[in-house]
């Protein structure tokens, strides 16, 4: 589906993202019509958008790869800010003895971690403000489906998976 034109702009509009808002972007390669689309439908839209990607991954390809989206154009040029995760191409860090192809991507623990570390920033900054963060607290922790009932009641419906 990542592969497939056209049907980002219906998944924003479900979503009812606005102008103001930010749109994080995640994908090892950056090159698929998915990404693609979410970067210049945010444009269009006046967001921001934020790209966890790998230049090392995008740039090799050719223009007409099969993956790429027809524009040819690459997510960590489009997207208003972008963290490179460094992920090489093929995405695959282990050599194992008799198998021909390198096996245990890395682009899964790299996006992880610039993720979360995205969210550590921001709740540093808005507790530098002054603001308190909504944070979900783990529910199998003690005290975590309490402390969350305050979200699940000012997010619910908003937030899908709630």
């Amino acid at each position: 589906v990542e592969r497939t034109p056209g049907y980002v702009k219906a998944v924003l509009d479900y979503h009812r993202v606005q102008r103001g808002d930010v749109l994080l972007i995640v994908n090892a390669y950056g090159i698929n019509a998915a990404t693609i689309e979410a970067a210049l439908e945010a444009k269009a839209r006046g967001l921001t958008s934020i790209a966890v990607t790998s230049p090392a991954c995008a740039r090799p390809l050719a223009l007409d790869h099969p993956s790429r989206h027809p524009s040819g154009l690459n997510l960590f040029e489009i997207a208003d800010l972008f963290i490179d995760t460094k992920v090489s191409l093929g995405d695959a860090a282990v050599d194992v003895e008799g198998c021909d192809q390198r096996v245990g991507p890395l682009s899964t623990i790299a996006n992880s971690f610039a993720v979360n570390s995205i969210v550590v920033a921001a709740v540093q900054h808005l507790v530098s403000l002054g603001v308190q963060p909504p944070v979900w607290k783990s529910s199998n922790s003690p005290g975590g489906d309490e402390a969350n009932q305050r979200y699940l009641a000012e997010y619910f419906g908003k937030l899908k998976y709630l």
